[in-house]
């Protein structure tokens, strides 16, 4: 599931993280940062800039903005891409025709352990 607009002369979608779906948050986080400059350059339009001041302001747009603004949010989207990621080419290549064959040991070995333990 996904918003696409256009920025720039491409077609940027927002992917939702779906539960059943092993691959959905870091795909879902991902299509977030690569929408971060369309994000930041729509929180300034004039648009909405008049509708925040407005007497009718939806209630969670100042807090949308607020966090589309927020350099912190950011680094911490990417610190969790960081995370998710090696989990997310583990998973695509388990799902692989070769399967386990075609990890290499060592990535696999903290993942082992870390199952192991839990």
């Amino acid at each position: 599931m996904c918003q696409r607009t256009r920025w720039n002369g491409v077609t940027r979608a927002l992917i939702r993280s779906i539960i059943t779906r092993w691959g959905s948050q870091y795909n879902s986080f991902f299509s977030l940062l690569r929408s971060r400059d369309p994000a930041r350059d729509w929180s300034i339009r004039k648009d909405v800039r008049d509708e925040l001041r407005s007497q009718d302001c939806p209630v969670l747009l100042p807090e949308a903005v607020r966090i589309i603004k927020d350099n912190s949010f950011w680094l911490k989207l990417e610190a969790a891409i960081a995370v998710l990621k090696p989990v997310n080419e583990f998973q695509h290549a388990s799902e692989a025709d070769a399967g386990w064959r075609s990890i290499p040991f060592p990535s696999t070995q903290p993942l082992v352990e870390w199952m192991d333990v839990h």
